[in-house]
């Protein structure tokens, strides 16, 4: 074959540096500074390779030429900011903004294959991975028209890890590198990196120093991360950043007198009501005291000193007509079941387990301190009690029954142990670290905290946390997987939905929202369709909060937030796990969302039954944990069948352009080729450009008819960064059989400025298994005896579609209600005619006389007077 040869060297010179610079032929500097250059000695297979990129004399000098202006490139520093030579500025960092300044380096799209047509015959080894000639002409080709900015922009970290909102950017780096730890040690130090060790339990992934480097930094150093990841034997490099981290508590009242000595407030005072009504002779007296009477025989079952504020573990009614506040923690400790066996980890800004109510139930084996790099997770001290918060949440799992001290743990039996790691500048490797700690040891990981809940960020976990938390629930436990129990978010009063936070909506984990004492969703709380169950907390100024453990050895019946409602929850996993270890991370989420309760919460709207007959709400999930619920049916569990995904592209769609007042819809249409007939967890990973990301609002309707709200605008979200491939997450059909049209709308309806935007790219993907679990093959029955009268429950379907959602609807969405609430089978034409008549309403009604009340739904949970109401308002 005749090969085809450059027109020029200087041109072949240029096209073999863009392939030094992606490929890591040359060896690098020791440091930014300069200083003495180590150089790695290339075997003669490698010489011999080298010589074969060449075609006579001159292409070798050429190639050499390429090879000593990129070393001398990295001797002088790679900061370009910092380069005097401007042409190693026009190297580094060429001026993209003028057309003419790159072609001028690089030879025409013709030329540059005559180029590299000579590379034709020979494979080409990349970074441990055997690329044929052909993958390796494709990339010098495309790197010649994208430019080298492109070429190095994928080292940097991926679309909505936090990279946007960074106040600095650290001298670390995590780079992937084959060759085992020794290697990776020798290599950094060729580099001039300290060499830190591995990631966790990441494997071949380490952490390098550059302590010639400023240790923060506004700005990142994309020539040191691109110098990184040229090397051979480097798969990938990132340079490190601060990730800014809130702790999901609520900071106290102004007014709130932390020193103020613990007083109980009683639910109810009932035995004052109670001697009232005997006066009066009063009927229900003996009921009356019977309740009184169990309320303080469990007051009497222990003698911590907190335990009377732990209203939300045991039932504290003195009268049985008021509303039941009760996780059913006592009957399953009544049953000798305390989370024995089972060890807790929690991440956060360390645990005080030298306190007299933790310190036997530490486990000091899965502890660490990743601030400090030691072995004791002990948080630091300061006067404001900053970091108590990880004591406090080690408290509720564990305190010690029976010593006088603070309250009683849920799972008082289990272990606890601590990793601090939020005490300092919290980075990918730290969450990374930690997300991983004791994978071989540890059964559950219990983290109430995330992106700080501002309804402003769009944010999940970076590269490494998210490879930690997949190697947690795949290798965790003997391969059944770790439970990553995480607390929902505090953003409630900025309008922040958590299917924003990537940490929650994560399919790997359990999102726990919370309820105050009144029953009532607090006004902290986000909604959104991730959340998986819930567990009481603190609601209004007014309202009962959390007891446990606090710094100093000390305790308190102040723990606020979703983070006091995220340990409940671990805890309350840690007893049916101690009933039933062998369940899988996938079969505990099963089991939460069939044995969580409805009734303490069914006062609240937003209550919708799915086509599977469970009640889901954006909330709180499926309703409130519940330990006796939990322990029962894990006593009995049969593991669900393993896991099938089914990725879905959209069958056609409205179009992709999006602006102001319009609404773009989407079908995806699911095969019998998709063998999932029960679902579990249901994605839309979606790439949208908008001018005003808080804008937006995403909805998703399944063929089962169960509406969902995957996002709600967020007023104050004003970023114009939109979503690059971010996962929405639904609980909300768990267990419907998925096939047949799935609709997605996209629309902003919500603002009166004028935005716009593109809808890029949007994929469906569904989670489930081909068979039906063996739990599901029966109805799910709900324990309604919460003081629910026909009348609450009549409202609260009412209440189950907003008016906010009903806004995202599309017209053809809101008719398919309306046809499906009314067992109707109106077309869109039809609509239209009795709307414009204005017969609608009154031909519904006699259709709703006709068939009789008990028939006027066909699915629970719609009102379609509301559905008609949204759809004259359109008219």
């Amino acid at each position: 074959m005749v090969r085809a040869r450059a027109t020029s060297a200087p041109r072949r010179a240029f096209v073999l540096l863009a392939l030094v610079l992606v490929a890591g032929l040359a060896p690098g500097a020791r440091g930014e500074g300069g200083g003495e250059r180590r150089v790695r000695r290339r075997s003669p297979k490698e010489r011999d390779y080298e010589n074969k990129l060449v075609n006579g004399e001159d292409e070798t000098v050429a190639y050499e030429k390429v090879k000593d202006t990129l070393r001398s490139i990295f001797a002088k520093g790679v900061e370009p900011d910092h380069a005097e030579d401007e042409s190693i500025k026009d190297y580094l960092e060429p001026d993209f903004d003028d057309p003419g300044a790159f072609s001028k380096q690089i030879p025409g799209r013709n030329d540059l294959s005559e180029a590299t047509s000579s590379l034709r015959s020979s494979p080409t080894r990349r970074r441990g991975l055997v690329q044929d000639d052909e993958e390796l002409l494709e990339g010098a080709e495309d790197l010649a028209k994208r430019g080298y900015a492109n070429a190095h922009s994928k080292l940097h970290s991926a679309a909505h890890g936090g990279r946007e909102h960074t106040k600095a950017f650290l001298n670390e780096w995590a780079v992937h590198m084959t060759g085992g730890q020794e290697l990776a040690r020798s290599v950094a130090k060729d580099l001039g990196y300290q060499f830190l060790g591995q990631v966790g339990e990441l494997k071949d992934v380490y952490r390098l120093v550059k302590l010639d480097h400023p240790r923060t930094h506004k700005r990142d150093a994309p020539t040191l991360t691109h110098h990184l990841a040229s090397q051979a034997e480097v798969l990938w490099a990132e340079q490190q950043f601060i990730k800014e981290r809130t702790k999901r508590s609520i900071p106290p009242e102004a007014d709130e007198d932390p020193d103020a000595p613990l007083v109980r407030v009683k639910r109810i005072s009932g035995f004052e009501e109670e001697a009232e009504e005997d006066a009066r002779g009063g009927l229900g007296r003996g009921r009356r005291s019977a309740q009184a009477a169990k309320a303080e025989e469990l007051e009497r079952k222990f003698n911590d000193e907190l335990w009377v504020h732990q209203w939300y573990l045991y039932d504290t009614r003195t009268r049985p007509d008021l509303p039941k506040l009760d996780m059913q923690v006592v009957p399953v400790w009544d049953q000798g079941v305390t989370g024995k066996g089972v060890r807790v980890l929690v991440l956060d800004d360390g645990i005080e387990w030298r306190h007299k109510d933790i310190r036997d139930s530490y486990d000091r084996e899965t502890s660490y301190d990743l601030n400090d790099n030691d072995d004791d997770p002990s948080p630091r001290y300061d006067g404001h009690l900053t970091n108590s918060h990880g004591t406090r949440c080690a408290g509720e799992i564990v305190m010690a029954p029976n010593n006088k001290i603070c309250g009683v743990g849920v799972a008082y039996g289990a272990k606890v142990g601590g990793v601090r790691m939020l005490d300092g500048l919290v980075s990918d490797t730290i969450e990374g670290s930690a997300l991983g700690h004791a994978l071989d040891k540890v059964d559950i990981v219990t983290c109430s905290w995330g992106p700080t809940d501002d309804g402003r960020r769009v944010e999940g976990p970076g590269k490494l946390a998210k490879e930690a938390i997949k190697q947690g629930v795949e290798m965790g436990r003997q391969g059944k997987g770790i439970f990553y129990v995480w607390a929902s978010g505090n953003g409630g009063s900025s309008g922040d939905n958590c299917n924003c936070d990537g940490y929650t909506s994560s399919i790997y984990t359990l999102s726990i929202s919370s309820a105050s004492e009144s029953g009532k969703f607090p006004w902290y709380g986000e909604r959104c369709a991730s959340t998986l169950a819930s567990a009481y907390s603190s609601g209004a100024y007014t309202d009962q909060k959390i007891a446990t453990t606090d710094l100093h050895g000390t305790c308190t019946d102040r723990f606020t937030g979703t983070s006091a409602a995220a340990p409940l929850a671990a805890g309350i996993l840690a007893l049916a796990l101690e009933v039933n270890p062998e369940m899988t991370w996938r079969d505990m989420q099963h089991a939460v969302v069939w044995s969580s309760e409805v009734g303490p919460l069914h006062h609240n709207g937003g209550w919708v039954t799915n086509g599977r007959g469970l009640r889901v709400n954006p909330r709180f999930g499926f309703g409130l944990l519940s330990a006796v619920g939990l322990v029962g049916v894990a006593s009995n569990w049969t593991r669900v069948p393993d896991k099938t995904v089914c990725r879905i592209t959209p069958s056609n769609s409205t179009g992709g352009d999006l602006q102001t007042g319009e609404e773009v819809l989407i079908y995806f249409e699911v095969e019998s080729s998709c063998v999932i007939r029960s679902l579990e967890h249901v994605q839309v990973i979606a790439s949208i450009s908008y001018s005003r990301r808080g804008a937006l609002d995403i909805a998703l309707m399944s063929p089962m008819g169960t509406p969902t709200t995957l996002l709600s605008p967020r007023v104050a979200d004003g970023s114009t960064e939109g979503f690059k491939d971010w996962a929405f997450m639904s609980v909300h059909t768990w267990g419907e059989d998925p096939r047949g049209v799935w609709k997605l709308n996209i629309s902003d309806y919500q603002t009166e400025e004028k935005e716009n935007g593109t809808v890029n790219e949007v994929v469906l993907v569904l989670h489930g298994t081909s068979e039906i679990p063996a739990h599901m093959r029966t109805k799910r029955t709900y324990n309604m005896e919460f003081d629910m009268s026909e009348e609450d429950e009549a409202e609260d379907d009412q209440l189950s579609l907003s008016s906010d959602h009903l806004r995202s609807l599309s017209w053809e969405q809101l008719v398919a209600l309306l046809s499906q609430s009314t067992r109707s089978t109106f077309s869109e034409a039809d609509v239209k005619m009795l709307l414009e008549e204005n017969r609608l309403e009154e031909t519904l009604r006699n259709i709703q006389s006709e068939s009789g009340n008990s028939e006027a739904r066909s699915i629970d949970g719609f009102d379609w007077s509301a559905v008609l109401r949204e759809l004259m308002a359109r008219r």
